[in-house]
């Protein structure tokens, strides 16, 4: 079939690159993600505001490769992709409460994505506390015990500073990271509303939280009531 190829990504093969990639600041608080976008010769610098996942860098690239094929230059693209609007309860950079921020993960959750939140959580630099707040995950059949281990296992290497857990489940999750050692605060729920209110009077200023959890958790309704904007719940959380 006829037709141009644009090959991208972030290895030295690819025509369209995305290098440097990495965390923005502005202040004391996290952004959203940097990178530099070169092609041609050309390097122009990107940020992505409120997106914290680094694989939503390639769905960046995909739109530069469009954008090039259709003969923007690259300051055209760099500049559109400012207004880049990251999938719902997918890592999604909140503000919240009090001054504090919440990362709103709450579409659904596997091990492995429930372990690559919370190392993301860790290399975020905060001023305030990181809080992690975790559902059920649901549907793992004979993983179930060993998933939700894992995850604790996680939680004790990153060390939140507050750790909530929703459902008889996630109950393993807090088990599994005090018997590792974890020393932070460990409070147990039995759904997420009881979590979100108790946490609306405790997050404070450069506070992160991070949200996540099965899609029967509705975790959402954490990060709806911790929200500072929570009449603009229905356009910033998946349900």
């Amino acid at each position: 079939v006829a037709g141009r190829f644009l090959i991208y990504g972030l290895g030295k093969e690819c025509q369209l690159r995305a290098l440097e990639v990495d965390l923005s600041y502005r202040g004391n608080k996290v952004s959203g993600l940097s990178f530099k976008l070169s092609y041609n010769g050309a390097v122009v610098p990107v940020f992505l505001p409120n997106v914290l996942a680094e694989h939503l860098v390639y769905s960046a690239l995909v739109a530069a490769a469009v954008g090039i094929i259709l003969k923007m230059n690259l300051l055209q693209i760099a500049e559109a992709l400012q207004n880049f609007n990251p999938p719902l309860g997918r890592m999604h950079l909140l503000a919240g409460l009090n001054d504090s921020q919440i990362i709103d993960d709450s579409y659904n959750a596997s091990p492995e994505s429930m372990v690559a939140a919370i190392k993301s959580l860790g290399e975020i630099e905060v001023s305030g506390r990181k809080l992690a707040v975790l559902g059920d995950m649901l549907e793992l059949g004979d993983y179930e015990k060993e998933g939700h281990e894992l995850v604790g296992k996680e939680i004790f290497k990153v060390n939140p500073d507050v750790l909530l857990v929703v459902g008889d489940r996630a109950k393993i999750i807090a088990n599994t990271a005090i018997k590792k050692g974890f020393k932070g605060e460990a409070k147990l729920f039995n759904d997420s509303i009881e979590a979100g209110e108790y946490l609306m009077g405790r997050v404070g200023r450069g506070d992160l939280i991070l949200v996540k959890g099965s899609q029967g958790m509705r975790m959402e309704r954490v990060s709806k009531v911790l929200l500072a904007e929570p009449q603009k719940a229905g356009e910033l959380l998946v349900r």
